[in-house]
């Protein structure tokens, strides 16, 4: 698994973290229920990495070792960070050239 794959999969994961988030967030607010956003986005966050990893370690036949478990919990945290605070400014600290 290479960066380029890595920073792309996190864009379309982040994307869907954020709008299924925000469409759960207007369900709520319509339904008139209290949440946390913030506990929301983990949840999501987690729901949907998850998903995509095991979708994607099925579909080329991968097999599980410790460097697939440390670049999924990677993936989830770093797709509830850009989710909450958002894509851009994670992947401009990431790659940050000083």
């Amino acid at each position: 698994m290479n960066i380029a794959f890595l920073v792309s999969a996190l864009a379309i994961i982040s994307a869907t973290v954020v709008l299924t988030v925000e469409a759960i967030k207007k369900i709520m607010d319509s339904m008139k229920k209290q949440y946390n956003s913030t506990v929301l986005a983990v949840i999501v966050s987690f729901v949907i990495s998850v998903a995509c990893s095991i979708g994607y370690i099925v579909y080329n036949s991968i097999q599980i070792n410790a460097q697939v478990i440390v670049t999924i919990i990677a993936v989830i945290f770093l797709s509830f960070l850009c989710a909450t605070v958002g894509y851009d400014k994670v992947i401009k600290e990431i790659f940050k050239k000083e």
